[in-house]
C-alpha cells in the first residue's frame, strides 16, 4: 500500500449497519462526504439495512473534570478526614 492510499484510508470513517432481512451486523468504511444510503448487505445483498449507533467509550481522567474539581468544599473536607474502610 503506498503512502497516499494509506492516508486516504485513515481519513475514512467506519459505520456499523444491520441487515433487517438476515440479521447480519457489518461495518463499512466511507469517506465523510460519501452517500451512506442504499447500503447493501454483504451476506444476502438486501438493501433493507439500517445504521447501528453505539455509545463511544470515553473516559475522563485527571484534573479539570467535574468530579475532581467541582465538589463542595465541605464534601472535600469530609473525604480528606475519612479513614478508608478495611
Amino acid at each position: 500500500m503506498d503512502m497516499h492510499s494509506k492516508f486516504e484510508e485513515e481519513k475514512m470513517l467506519t459505520y456499523d449497519y444491520k441487515c433487517e432481512a438476515c440479521g447480519k451486523e457489518f461495518s463499512i468504511k466511507f469517506h465523510f462526504d460519501d452517500d451512506k444510503t442504499n447500503v447493501k448487505c454483504p451476506n444476502c445483498h438486501s438493501l433493507k439495512t439500517h445504521r447501528v449507533y453505539s455509545v463511544p467509550a470515553v473516559v475522563f481522567k485527571g484534573p479539570g473534570f467535574y468530579v475532581t474539581e467541582h465538589g463542595s468544599k465541605s464534601q472535600k473536607k469530609n473525604e480528606e478526614h475519612t479513614l478508608p474502610e478495611n
